[in-house]
């Protein structure tokens, strides 16, 4: 309960909250204030941390244990933190922080190998995960396409689909411009959160005999490129020249796109950033995340079996960094927070430590470290981020109006749906930015 009141209260604010197990029809639960609805979260979580506590220290199978909630209690008090302007909160926050990172082995495993597919329920760096196993559902006799999940299929371009070779996508959720150049030379996790390279059978037919899954295949896969998408960093004309003179065979018909402002589009002209990302067809204008990739997945937006990662140290030092931050421990949060920078530059032999980190320094490393884990609009909320971040980096708004209402206040929690409204008899009031505007 207190992981679903803590989803639902990054979203939503202070919501209607029924303790106890329900027996009888229930349509009158008035909307708690949100330091009741924290003070519920918190009393849940704690109730699990005692020796008298069922859990065990770590778990690897999906269950709870005293790691993942000294994980969520650190985020929650985090969170709580800046919601309710409590500084001990933040202080709080550390130390559940520390204790989830006591129970783990640090961020030994590289960033590649902790998205690589064959490595999934191997990971002692995930805290808590919604494992999938499509053996387990074949042999209970449900079909593979129906109880996977889809998370592979977003965070990329439409790119044609299975039947041509390529992982099928929906073409959401799509990274930003802004994200592309956070990343810097050295920093490993850029190859391991995106496909740069699109394997094809036949260069004459790069779009149709795809073979996206070729870097997971034991056996020899193909090796024509049919796209590359180098970063901002690498994408000079030297850098290109380069990189094709490496491989003349095979990338002699290469469709290069820079992840950077100025790109080239599929058909060879060159367009914007955000050109590449919106025109309507501009298929493989944009390299896919490749954190979420099941090879074995059949046609279909819900055959990934690959587990939803919920939790795992590499936020949790995270938050220790915002959490020692925002108590006045700067050297503390610094020392964190280049915990996780530490693992994306080892072995580059380039410098990669930060001091005197701020809000912003934390926000850039969580948006690398967590690309496309589904955190970032409650990151911008929760630091106070959400409107000026969208107007700095986001291409489609120009102005801070554009949070602005009908009822002339900012839009700082997502709307509560009418349905709920309607269903509870007691008064809920929709969140502000979403109300009715002023009678005249």
């Amino acid at each position: 309960k207190a992981l679903y009141y803590f989803e639902l209260v990054q979203h939503f604010g202070g919501v209607p909250l029924v303790k106890d197990y329900v027996k009888s029809i229930v349509n009158n639960v008035p909307r708690a204030t949100l330091a009741d609805t924290y003070a519920y979260i918190f009393d849940e979580l704690n109730a699990l941390t005692g020796a008298a506590s069922p859990l065990p220290a770590v778990d690897k199978s999906g269950r709870i244990s005293k790691q993942a909630v000294y994980h969520y209690l650190a985020k929650a008090y985090l969170t709580a933190g800046w919601d309710l302007n409590v500084s001990a909160h933040f202080t709080t926050a550390a130390a559940w922080a520390d204790s989830a990172i006591a129970l783990g082995t640090g961020l030994d495993e590289t960033f590649e190998s902790l998205w690589w597919p064959a490595n999934d329920n191997n990971h002692q760096e995930v805290v808590l995960a919604i494992q999938y196993d499509s053996t387990s559902s074949i042999a209970a006799g449900l079909a593979k396409a129906d109880y996977g999940n889809s998370w592979q299929t977003n965070f990329c371009q439409y790119l044609g689909g299975n039947d041509q070779g390529y992982k099928g996508t929906s073409s959401n959720f799509l990274p930003s411009e802004r994200l592309m150049y956070l990343f810097q030379p050295g920093d490993t996790r850029y190859e391991a959160t995106f496909m740069t390279t699109l394997y094809c059978k036949d260069p004459s037919k790069p779009k149709t005999t795809g073979d996206y899954y070729a870097p997971y295949k034991g056996t020899t896969p193909s090796r024509y490129v049919a796209f590359y998408y180098p970063p901002h960093y690498a994408s000079s004309p030297a850098d290109i020249a380069a990189w094709k003179a490496a491989d003349t065979l095979y990338r002699a018909t290469t469709v290069i796109i820079p992840m950077a402002s100025t790109t080239i589009h599929p058909n060879g002209a060159a367009c914007t950033y955000y050109e590449a990302c919106t025109e309507g067809d501009a298929v493989f204008g944009i390299a896919a995340v490749r954190k979420f990739d099941d090879p074995e997945s059949i046609y279909g937006n819900n055959t990934c079996y690959r587990d939803i990662v919920l939790a795992r140290l590499g936020e949790t030092y995270l938050i220790a960094a915002e959490a020692y931050l925002k108590a006045g421990v700067q050297g503390t949060a610094d020392d964190r927070l280049n915990v996780v920078r530490e693992r994306a530059f080892r072995g580059s032999g380039l410098a990669y430590t930060k001091n005197n980190v701020t809000i912003d320094d934390i926000l850039e490393e969580r948006a690398l470290e967590l690309c496309a884990e589904r955190l970032r609009w409650t990151d911008l909320r929760r630091t106070q981020k959400l409107i000026n971040y969208n107007v700095l980096y986001n291409p489609e708004l120009t102005d801070a109006s554009s949070f602005i209402g009908n009822d002339g206040k900012n839009k700082l929690y997502r709307p509560i749906p009418q349905s709920a409204i309607d269903l509870n008899t007691a008064t809920i009031e929709q969140n502000e930015g979403f109300g009715s505007a002023p009678a005249q």
